[in-house]
């Protein structure tokens, strides 16, 4: 099965307004309140697809048991850790007037002790043909290279990793080479420290990832596509352009579903790329996971161009 594992998850409360107004009193279209945490979107995706997936991570307090009460509703496997800490909660405001998002995350805790029950746990599911992937922030009490004690486990039991991190989480798991993984334009370019123009600082960027002893190199760009690299090939997708329906926050846990099914299935490595653009450019036309189905992401497949760089 696919395990996704995630350190900081959130209850995330998403604020609609018409248009934000700094220091004045601001009304309230909807408001959208769902569990969040990248390893926990992951898992809702690849559920949502039929494929047989199981979330884990460290949860606590109310809104821990929020969280789990509604994993439990969407029958979604989860073997959580519990933590003296509550979880946290992120508010992310949407004008809908401007299509402008501003997001507002708590940094989350946990203790080492969380932590070391969760690698524990993690042991029992390193079996072969599982695939791992690990998403999200690291919350306080941890430090930046915590996921390279997972990856680490993960290798020593011949397990796939796909990690989804930033920052300097990103740059400490580099060290431990882990098979693949998916940072966004912004992301990709804050840690060569250079602007990705064109394509040659496409192939420029790929070929620095891919020398640090990543298997697959996948980068995000939002509505301009994505690039998906292995040490034989580099596609640029160009995604069709669709109309936002509620919120890109989610759209790359939507591709990181899409790459771990896309693995545990065997697909070609050109199919994997088509069929995680086609999921994430799926999910923010319409909005919400449960939306999601194969007839879209179907259609939306067929829509996509791929130029080898």
């Amino acid at each position: 099965m696919i395990i996704t594992v995630t350190l900081n998850p959130a209850i995330d409360k998403t604020i609609m307004i018409d248009r934000l107004t700094p220091g004045k009193l601001n009304r309230v279209k909807e408001v959208i309140t769902l569990p969040g945490g990248k390893g926990i979107n992951v898992a809702q995706v690849v559920h949502q697809m039929g494929e047989n997936v199981l979330t884990t991570g460290i949860l606590g307090g109310n809104t821990g048991d929020a969280i789990k009460t509604f994993l439990r509703k969407k029958k979604l496997k989860a073997d959580f850790i519990s933590s003296n800490y509550a979880t946290r909660q992120n508010i992310k405001i949407l004008e809908t007037t401007i299509s402008r998002e501003t997001e507002i995350n708590e940094p989350g805790k946990v203790s080492k002790n969380d932590f070391k029950a969760l690698e524990k746990k993690l042991r029992d599911y390193l079996a072969v043909g599982n695939l791992i992937v690990m998403a999200g922030s690291i919350p306080h009490g941890l430090s930046s290279n915590t996921y390279n004690h997972l990856i680490r486990l993960c290798k020593e039991a011949e397990i796939p990793v796909i990690v989804d991190t930033s920052g300097n989480n990103l740059k400490e798991v580099l060290k431990e080479q882990p098979f693949l993984i998916k940072p966004n334009l912004h992301e990709a370019q804050e840690l060569i420290g250079e602007e990705i123009k064109n394509e040659k600082d496409m192939k420029e960027t790929v070929n620095y990832f891919l020398a640090q002893g990543v298997e697959i190199i996948v980068i995000s760009m939002g509505a301009r596509g994505a690039i998906f690299a292995n040490k034989k090939n580099c596609y640029y997708l160009k995604t069709p352009q669709v109309s936002v329906s509620n919120t890109t926050v989610g759209a790359g846990d939507s591709m990181v579903a899409g790459l771990a099914v896309g693995l545990q299935k065997n697909m070609p490595f050109k199919e994997i790329a088509c069929y995680a653009a086609a999921i994430a450019t799926s999910y923010v036309k319409l909005g919400k996971i449960e939306l999601l189905n194969k007839e879209m992401i179907k259609k939306t497949k067929e829509k996509i161009t791929i130029k080898i760089i």
